[in-house]
């Protein structure tokens, strides 16, 4: 991945990133409703995909037919809104870092590098998104820092941290490639929330979502190809792996992406990425309802920082540091 190149283009400049989009005052009241729901849409995939997919199949295959699968339903849906149109042709080439950023780097390098690492080293990286998000929005003139934005953040990290373990975090020579892949992911997604901020007050946000995926799609269609191909799944996958698939595609994906853009037109990109801390322990309470997994000790003090945390990022300040 090379930023300097996204930043360095005219199309993409710092100078067009701020002309498009200010600074936030407020956050509408429904922004956060919907980030909460895109939360719990979020948790729901680690469980569908462990307990109902991956046994079947392998995970760059998931990868690839979520993406082309939420491409597929969002074209629908942006067709049927009579809003599949991006008037200014100079904007697809934005929409495919969108897309290289937000779904290709993201999806794939996570996955890969779940795989090369601990889920506990994961969680914890995951926890730099909202800093990286917050020292991108502040740097290209798209988010404001404040103390309290600042000091949320750090307590919401804390509570997550501190629910997965840092007793059990891993930092070996085993686990360093896929470390630096969780970490670029972090990274991609931070970018991603930022320079599509501007694009989602330009354009519907299905319509841009519709075109991010199919972008998308493109991008893993390879890896999952090849990966399909080799392990021969897609023949003999049972009928119940098939009905995860297409949960992941409608529910944590379609849904989770679709309202995630909508609450990022409305709110600050570290806002929006703030809500991140919530996943680790909404996952843990559906794991504890659907799979009868057992209650972490660690979750209630972990959910007070969380809380408390994100409480603090959302709330509205108006003084710019």
């Amino acid at each position: 991945m090379h930023t300097p190149t996204f930043m360095s283009d005219p199309m993409i400049s710092a100078d067009s990133i701020r002309a498009e989009s200010a600074p936030d005052r407020r956050t509408e009241p429904a922004a956060h409703v919907a980030l909460l729901a895109v939360q719990v849409f979020f948790s729901t995939l680690p469980i569908a995909a462990k307990y109902h997919v991956l046994p079947h199949m392998p995970p760059a295959g998931l990868v690839m037919l979520r993406v082309l699968g939420g491409a597929i339903v969002l074209m629908a849906l942006a067709r049927a809104r009579g809003r599949l149109t991006i008037l200014d042709r100079r904007d697809f080439v934005k929409i495919g870092v969108y897309a290289l950023l937000g779904v290709t780097i993201n999806q794939l390098l996570f996955i890969e590098g779940l795989s090369r690492t601990t889920a506990i080293n994961a969680q914890v990286i995951a926890t730099t998104i909202p800093a990286f998000t917050l020292g991108f929005g502040v740097m290209l003139g798209i988010d404001r820092l404040s103390w309290l934005r600042v000091v949320g953040i750090l307590m919401a990290a804390s509570g997550a941290i501190y629910l997965v373990g840092p007793d059990r975090i891993e930092f070996t020579p085993d686990t360093t490639i896929g470390n630096a892949m969780i970490a670029v992911n972090a990274v991609a997604y931070s970018l991603y929330l930022v320079l599509a901020k501007p694009m989602l007050a330009k354009y519907d946000s299905v319509s841009v979502m519709a075109w991010v995926f199919l972008f998308g799609a493109i991008g893993v269609l390879p890896f999952g190809a090849v990966s399909l191909a080799s392990s021969g799944a897609l023949v003999t996958m049972p009928g119940s792996a098939w009905a995860g698939v297409a949960f992941i595609i409608l529910i944590p994906t379609v849904g989770s992406y679709l309202l995630n853009a909508w609450a990022l037109k409305r709110s600050a990109p570290s806002i929006v990425a703030t809500y991140v801390y919530l996943q680790p322990l909404l996952t843990g309470l559906l794991a504890v309802m659907m799979q009868g997994e057992p209650i972490d000790p660690r979750a209630i003090p972990s959910a007070a920082l969380i809380f408390a945390g994100v409480a603090l990022t959302t709330r509205r300040q108006p003084d710019a540091s």
